[in-house]
């Protein structure tokens, strides 16, 4: 007995090392390879993504670090353009750190998953060491992408949830605006930022 269960676990095995994706694609005449490969094409989302954000964009911004305090303002610059075969937005974002008086830069990433059906986005840069990753969907009726994500962070006393629209205006505008929750507190605005593109 035990032996005829080991010969079947290396069976299993050898399948799952071989591929058992031909096996099962053969009812369906569907070539895996060519399957894989159109599914990983850019689409409709991230024709959206190049229509709204490839470009020269100034960048108005407003910053809530107390829900109760009167918001920071600031401006800076956004240049986007698709990259990978136009799978991925990359947007190099510069803001003026008027303490130190030198430009602080960032790299926003984002794409869609065609297997996951969602937007992916993640951010890096300057002032940060951390690398979060939001997923989120696109609602045809707003206008909107919403993003969420999940995070730990121990200068603000461990998890952190934030939830990002996207607001696409026009193609020369968007919104984005930033809401968090941290620990215990109430979900609070923290920032916004207002994207006009460049003439």
């Amino acid at each position: 007995m035990k032996r005829t269960l080991l010969t079947l676990c290396a069976s299993l095995l050898v399948l799952a090392a071989i591929g058992l994706a031909p096996v099962f694609s053969e009812e369906k005449k569907v070539d895996p390879m060519e399957a894989w490969a159109e599914m990983n094409k850019p689409g409709e989302m991230h024709k959206l993504l190049k229509d709204h954000f490839e470009g020269d964009f100034n960048l108005k911004c407003k910053m809530w670090m107390d829900p109760k305090a009167e918001p920071v303002d600031s401006e800076g610059t956004a240049k986007g353009e698709m990259i990978f075969g136009g799978c991925y937005l990359k947007q190099v974002i510069v803001f003026p750190d008027k303490v130190t008086k030198k430009d602080v830069t960032g790299w926003s990433i984002m794409g869609y998953d065609n297997g996951s059906d969602q937007f992916v986005h993640t951010f890096i840069g300057e002032g940060g060491t951390g690398l979060d990753r939001a997923n989120g969907t696109y609602d045809e009726k707003t206008k909107a992408i919403t993003l969420e994500c999940q995070g730990f962070n121990k200068a603000f006393g461990g998890g952190f949830s934030s939830r990002v629209i996207v607001t696409l205006t026009s193609k020369d505008e968007h919104k984005i605006e930033f809401f968090y929750r941290f620990g215990k507190m109430d979900e609070f605005k923290m920032m916004e930022m207002v994207g006009t593109r460049k003439k």
